[in-house]
């Protein structure tokens, strides 16, 4: 994949130092495979530091993982870490919605069986076969073909064609999910992939739908969504092995557990 570009600042004045520019984290065949950034959110949040996660699908294979409860019954892919996944996980990020009450609105895919109905025109993640992931709306942009493994729904596009989605500002709750005490700044996330195919994870405090929708349009996203709200729901890390294993191709003690760094990463 192509490096990506610096973040240019979204808070106006000049930049902190480091903010925008990208740090390597996980190293695959000499090549870096997960970058992050920081940057303040916007003008009045100078205090914040959203986090933004960059991964090249050349090296990362993603897989969605069922929940402790969503979406239910029995699945080959488990809940937790196994000791030879703990040596090559690079990176982890929460999902979206719960699906219980409809609160995503849309449905939930994956193993060749449907768990929750999928929804036409929903945002919805998708993840092929080989690994690699994009985002559209369901049976428009992205749909059912024999390479999908798995999707994932939730809500409507926030960033499509490049743009972020005018309603940003003005869908509220029904559109974007409720947030604690009717905040619009707050503990969001997104994910959304670029142009040439590297997926973006966007993390942080005091965002709105338009300002998530601004870091994931600014880290190049031509198509992306919301993931999950509110702050005990947001969750993105990356992993990185011990000392002496310089990158993810080799092997490490059985009894090891790669050390996670949560986003966003100190300037």
């Amino acid at each position: 994949m192509p490096s990506p570009a610096p973040l240019a600042p979204l808070a106006g004045g000049p930049a902190l130092p480091g903010e925008g520019q990208w740090q390597t984290v996980v190293v695959s065949h000499n090549q870096p495979a997960v970058r992050v950034a920081s940057l303040r959110p916007d003008a009045q949040h100078t205090s914040y530091l959203a986090g933004v996660l960059w991964l090249d699908p050349t090296f990362v294979r993603g897989q969605l993982r069922p929940g402790t409860n969503d979406p239910g019954g029995t699945w080959q892919a488990t809940t937790s870490l196994s000791t030879l996944e703990q040596k090559t996980v690079a990176a982890a990020f929460n999902a979206g919605f719960r699906l219980p009450r409809d609160a995503s609105h849309g449905g939930y895919y994956s193993e060749g069986r449907t768990a929750v109905p999928l929804r036409d025109n929903a945002a919805s993640l998708v993840l092929r076969t080989d690994g690699t992931a994009t985002v559209g709306s369901w049976n428009k942009e992205v749909g059912m073909t024999p390479d999908v493994a798995s999707v994932r729904q939730n809500l409507v596009m926030l960033v499509d064609n490049g743009t972020v989605n005018p309603t940003c500002a003005t869908g509220g709750p029904a559109e974007w999910g409720a947030t604690l005490g009717g905040a619009a700044h707050i503990d969001r996330s997104g994910f959304g992939v670029t142009a040439t195919g590297a997926e973006v994870y966007v993390g942080g405090s005091a965002l709105s739908v338009c300002t998530l929708g601004r870091i994931l349009q600014e880290a190049g996203v031509v198509r992306g969504r919301e993931l999950d709200i509110n702050p005990m729901w947001i969750t993105g890390v990356y992993y990185q092995v011990r000392p002496g294993y310089p990158s993810r191709d080799g092997d490490a003690p059985d009894d090891s557990r790669p050390p996670h760094s949560p986003l966003p990463p100190i300037l």
